[in-house]
């Protein structure tokens, strides 16, 4: 299959169930088309997958029967919009701003970034097409019990969804690396907006005040002077939407994340795991997926013969009860 994305169109490979780590895996990304073409990748091919970070299935190898004939497919029209794709280095692109799969990847990918759950690509999908909702900020902002009265087809759990989670993330708060990040704006990602805090105080730097941009930006040390240009013609577009969308949030300044422990939790959890985690970033902690990234597993069954479990034993992750992390992250230390 070729995937559309915020920016470009990937590939992506399906094939025979295999278990990875207890995960049965049947889809995995092939990078771009550069991969396509380099490994001669086709129907009948035999593949290695590995899962990156433990989250993200991808090929990694590629072996053809011998004397089969080769016959590359790369489409040469968007499998969404149906526009003519242009090849960039590596990649296939989409340049159609319209494209139904780009807005509905760059809001998937937005929703991710300020840390909402339990809205997938496919009600995205339904979302931008009935409500005509076409970026993270529009999202955010809209009167959801007002708007999906008048939209079909949205049951009473994902409206619930949707707002519990828009409360949720509003309240508990978002770093603002990742609120920028969200806007999914050309070149200029989350250490694009770390670099901008870092050296101005803020990332309201990059609206414009009086009509006239920040001069100091251009002067940041180490700035893709193009992901600041595509930043400032976005801000000068959008600077009302942007602020409005800025002011929802209640603001957690960013942090290096490898100063902060980092928790993972396996098992029953004695509060929804959204509430937990949110009570974790506040306290000054970092909850993590991947325990292949945590400094303390959390259960509250530390006989339980989980994946996680094993992978901690296996590693010496030390495995700690609900109770003692809260005890580290709001008891000072202590005096050595």
């Amino acid at each position: 299959d070729w995937q559309v994305g915020h920016e470009m169109i990937t590939p992506v490979a399906n094939f025979d169930p295999i278990d990875i780590d207890g995960v049965e895996v049947t889809r995995a990304t092939c990078h771009n088309a550069q991969f396509i073409e380099k490994n001669l990748l086709q129907v009948g091919s035999t593949v290695t997958v590995v899962r990156k970070g433990e989250v993200i299935p991808q090929v990694v190898k590629v072996e053809n029967p011998l004397n089969k004939k080769v016959k590359l497919y790369l489409p040469p029209r968007c499998p969404v919009c149906g526009e003519l794709v242009v090849r960039e280095g590596p990649e296939l692109k989409c340049v159609n701003d319209q494209c139904k799969g780009r807005i509905v990847s760059k809001l998937v990918h937005g929703l991710h970034k300020i840390g909402i759950k339990g809205i997938g690509p496919s009600l995205v999908e339904r979302i931008c097409c009935e409500l005509i909702i076409e970026n993270i900020m529009q999202f955010c902002m809209e009167s959801w019990d007002e708007m999906i009265l008048k939209a079909k087809g949205f049951s009473a759990h994902e409206i619930k969804t949707i707002i519990s989670e828009l409360e949720r993330v509003m309240t508990n708060g978002v770093e603002d690396d990742l609120l920028f990040a969200s806007l999914c704006i050309l070149d200029a990602g989350k250490s694009f907006a770390d670099k901008v805090i870092k050296y101005t105080g803020s990332i309201m730097s990059l609206v414009e005040i009086d009509g006239s941009p920040n001069d100091k930006l251009w002067d940041i040390p180490g700035l893709n002077r193009t992901a600041l240009g595509n930043t400032l013609d976005f801000m000068k577009e959008h600077r009302a939407d942007f602020e409005a969308y800025y002011n929802l949030f209640t603001h957690i300044r960013p942090v290096d994340r490898n100063d902060r422990i980092k928790f993972c939790f396996t098992g029953a959890l004695p509060q929804p795991r959204k509430e937990l985690e949110g009570w974790v970033l506040k306290h000054g902690g970092y909850p993590v997926e991947s325990i292949s990234q945590a400094n303390f597993l959390v259960t509250a069954n530390p006989l339980s013969t989980s994946n996680k479990m094993e992978y901690a034993k296996k590693h010496n992750i030390k495995v700690i009860s609900f109770d003692d992390m809260v005890a580290i992250l709001t008891e000072p230390p202590k005096e050595s």
